[in-house]
């Protein structure tokens, strides 16, 4: 994590101009998966929670 640009505005920014591009596109919804450090920003730009998963992975031989 870049702790300079924590809480500067960069991630929602690029996020909502995905989602404006997407949305001129013809998409009606935008899906994420967010990280711990992540989640607050989503949840403030108004995403809600509808599912929780767990990643699992197998180490290479």
């Amino acid at each position: 994590m870049n702790y300079a640009t924590t809480r500067s505005g960069f991630g929602a920014a690029v996020t909502w101009a995905a989602m404006k591009d997407g949305f001129d596109r013809g998409a009606d919804t935008a899906v994420l998966q967010a990280t711990t450090p992540g989640y607050p920003m989503y949840t403030g730009m108004g995403f809600t929670t509808i599912a929780d998963y767990r990643l699992w992975d197998i180490p290479a031989r």
